[in-house]
């Protein structure tokens, strides 16, 4: 591990199936976590165990993803992807050079949802959650005086600086899953982020790109459903 950057997924319980990149880019490593090494290398993904055991897969997989700057300390930042996303251009890495030579620590994809609080009414009113910690989570933050207009970000393609603002925020994050029992990381990190204000932010693609359409740069596919 001798490069500064690397890519990153993790993928538990055969949750899903880890995609080689279209194209690659030696400036980069590529890690897979995961909690079934039957294999060093996986194609181009180099295959780690994981260091975190909970019975709940999906909260065990949220360590590496919440916390790269613990499990994977040796590098200057990392780009975060989910298992069921495979990127397909070379601008992906050049945003991520870009990115990290602007002196910016986190970028993320924008949601087409203007904010956390609209978030959590759609995934509740549509019985998507039935966890009395969402509803908890919700007015733990209209005590904390969070804002309606923080914005919100899809947590399926992170940019991250390991600096120690990207770590005050990951620490924050984590205390949420947790400790607060709020398992959706998406209901929590908006708030990290709030709590972090001087940590310096941007999308990492055009505002009206996302993951799942409307781009070039990345593919995604659903998660197995028998998973």
């Amino acid at each position: 591990m001798s490069k500064r950057f690397c890519i990153y997924t993790v993928i538990t319980g055969g949750f899903d199936e880890v995609k080689q990149p279209l194209i690659i880019d030696d400036r980069f490593d590529y890690i897979l976590f995961t909690d079934n090494v039957a294999e060093k290398f996986i194609g181009v993904w180099s295959v780690l165990p994981f260091k975190y055991n909970n019975n709940d897969k999906r909260i065990a997989s949220r360590y590496p993803k919440i916390l790269p700057e613990l499990v994977l300390s040796d590098y200057e930042a990392s780009l975060y992807i989910d298992g069921n996303i495979q990127i397909l251009s070379k601008y992906v890495y050049d945003r991520c050079i870009e990115i990290n030579e602007k002196g910016i620590e986190w970028a993320g994809i924008k949601h087409s949802r203007k904010g956390l609080y609209s978030e959590i009414n759609a995934i509740v009113g549509l019985g998507w959650v039935h966890d009395y910690a969402v509803i908890d989570w919700y007015k733990y933050l209209r005590k904390e005086g969070f804002p309606d207009d923080q914005g919100l970000y899809e947590n399926n393609i992170i940019f991250r600086k390991h600096s120690k603002k990207v770590a005050n925020v990951s620490n924050i994050w984590w205390e949420g899953i947790v400790n607060q029992n709020v398992k959706r990381d998406q209901f929590s990190l908006m708030y990290a982020l709030w709590k972090v204000p001087e940590i310096k932010k941007t999308f990492f693609l055009p505002e009206n790109e996302n993951a799942w359409h409307n781009n070039g740069h990345f593919s995604c596919v659903n998660h197995n459903p028998h998973k």
